[in-house]
């Protein structure tokens, strides 16, 4: 069904025109109802990103890590530090999926790789380890023309590369990696319980995918934490800009470390947040939002994807 307007309609610039639409017995009847002034509303400026899936994180203040009375908690977790964000973030709603990947990777004119199955991307100039590229597992497939995602999993998170495989995406986005920091404040949301739900473990399973084996899920398809973003607690831990152990830690609010804290691409050994839709190891223990491990730079897992900021 389509309409094209007749070429007695004739159009003025700074006018705006209105059509009343009525379909009616699979067809379209259009009238012109009114033409007025253009009314400006607003300028638009380009200091800020607007896009439906980014999330405004605001400033504030809050209690990082794990306190001495969480038994699950491991020695890295600690101890607490207090960091204060002066200044509000932007940060993915959704973890990065492979459709978002192939979108970059193809305005990036990256490869098949030529000899095994590590696909390069730009980075800072340089080109660098970036993604599995091996049609056994769900990755972006290059199909002679354009790098596409498996059939059915164009909205499963990106997974299957390194750390600089996705600080390229990030920057090529417009942002960067969050720190540890930005992500644990973000995952928390306000709150200081273990899961920014609270501390009922039995409502997990509506927020997260977590220790589901070989199965894999959809970004988005769970609760999203009270700032609007999905899958902090779960489907797939995420990596971080910060390396190695918390810094000498702020014990009280008065002196709180500014956010969002200390990040090194350069580092060799990366921080992930967050649990995974696989393997038994991630529990609902490794869905607390204090959870924290290190991998080397060059790691790539099924159960390791991520997301963006934007610090304006």
């Amino acid at each position: 069904m389509h309409y094209t307007f007749p070429v007695t309609d004739a159009f003025e610039q700074g006018k705006e025109y209105n059509y009343t639409i009525t379909v009616k017995n699979k067809e379209i009847e259009v009238q012109r109802a009114a033409i007025t002034d253009w009314q400006t509303i607003g300028q638009v400026t380009e200091t800020e990103p607007v896009a439906a899936d980014l999330v405004w994180i605001p400033e504030g203040i809050f209690l990082m890590g794990s306190p001495n009375t969480d038994t699950d908690a491991s020695a890295n977790e600690k101890p607490q530090n207090w960091v204060r964000f002066e200044k509000g973030f932007y940060m993915s709603k959704y973890l990065v999926t492979i459709q978002d990947y192939c979108d970059f990777i193809n305005a990036s004119n990256v490869t098949i790789p030529s000899i095994g199955y590590i696909a390069n991307v730009p980075l800072n100039g340089n080109w660098v380890r970036g993604f599995v590229a091996n049609n056994q597992y769900n990755v972006p497939r290059y199909n002679g023309t354009k790098w596409v995602p498996p059939t059915g999993f164009e909205h499963y998170p990106m997974m299957l590369l390194t750390f600089e495989g996705a600080l390229a995406y990030a920057k090529w986005a417009g942002g960067t990696l969050p720190t540890e920091a930005q992500w644990e404040y973000a995952c928390r949301s306000g709150t200081a319980t273990r899961w920014s739900f609270g501390d009922d473990e039995n409502q997990l399973a509506n927020y997260a995918w977590y220790n589901q084996g070989s199965s894999q899920f959809d970004v988005g398809s769970k609760l999203p934490n009270p700032w609007g973003l999905y899958d902090m607690h779960g489907l797939v831990a995420e990596y971080c800009f910060s390396a190695g152990d918390y810094p000498p830690g702020a014990q009280n609010q008065t002196d709180a470390l500014l956010g969002p804290g200390p990040a090194n691409e350069a580092e060799a050994n990366h921080a992930f947040r967050g649990g995974s839709y696989d393997m038994a190891s991630f529990t609902a223990t490794q869905t607390r939002a204090a959870y924290r491990s290190l991998r080397e730079a060059s790691y790539f897992s099924n159960m390791l994807g991520f997301r963006i900021v934007i610090n304006p």
